[in-house]
């Protein structure tokens, strides 16, 4: 009997860990600026969701090249809430179709935004 117990308290506060450290997510996975000209600066809006019971901190944004931009908010994220960061892509010197893409680290998990343009002349 005691066995059982215990393993139903282990089982009970896995799941309790599980719902309260869902961690970070983001509005949307990837995303297309399609044909665009060289040179061109082109921008997205990304939301970062907290979908834990704890703030969140972003420790680090790291993009694959200088050509892409954005900022790492400062202040934490509330739980449940959202904070909106713009990213970036400058396309001077580029050409063709390209694929970048963004490493979100924070203090609950690692999120990967990828974006893709037809960068033409």
């Amino acid at each position: 009997m005691k066995k059982i117990t215990y393993l139903l308290l282990v089982f009970n506060l896995g799941l309790l860990y599980a719902q309260q450290n869902i961690g970070l997510s983001l509005s949307k996975a990837t995303h297309d600026f399609g044909d665009i000209k060289v040179g061109d600066q082109v921008s997205v809006d990304l939301e970062l969701i907290n979908n834990s019971d704890s703030p969140l901190l972003i420790d680090a944004i790291q993009t694959q090249c200088g050509c892409t931009t954005t900022e790492k908010p400062v202040e934490p994220i509330l739980p449940q809430s959202k904070k909106t960061i713009k990213v970036t892509f400058d396309s001077t010197g580029k050409e063709g179709f390209i694929r970048k893409s963004v490493t979100i680290v924070s203090s609950q998990g690692t999120e990967f935004f990828v974006f893709t343009a037809n960068i033409i002349q």
